[in-house]
């Protein structure tokens, strides 16, 4: 039997500031210069973020966060967009 391929393409967006959580207890929800995996209908759809529609992005921590307009902005550049293929073989 010939092992198959298992694709799946993902988009990340770079952060450009370190965003801390609002927890009493302090840590790192998104680290600047990394690139992190993100939802968003309007890029679904035409392939760019709007800002006005919420963006929820997967933080340090697992959980999906949800930003928009300017707290978007502030720690996210959405023009630096990149999409990654993950291949599981079997």
């Amino acid at each position: 039997m010939k092992p198959r391929d298992y694709n799946y393409t993902y988009h990340t967006i770079l952060c450009i500031k370190t965003k801390l959580s609002d927890n009493i207890k302090q840590y790192v929800d998104f680290q600047k210069g990394v690139y992190y995996p993100f939802s968003c209908v309007s890029f679904e759809n035409n392939g760019k973020i709007d800002t006005s529609r919420v963006v929820q992005i997967i933080s340090e921590s697992g959980y999906k966060k949800s930003l928009k307009d300017e707290e978007l902005l502030e720690h996210f550049n959405v023009e630096n967009i990149i999409a990654n293929k993950f291949m599981i073989k079997r």
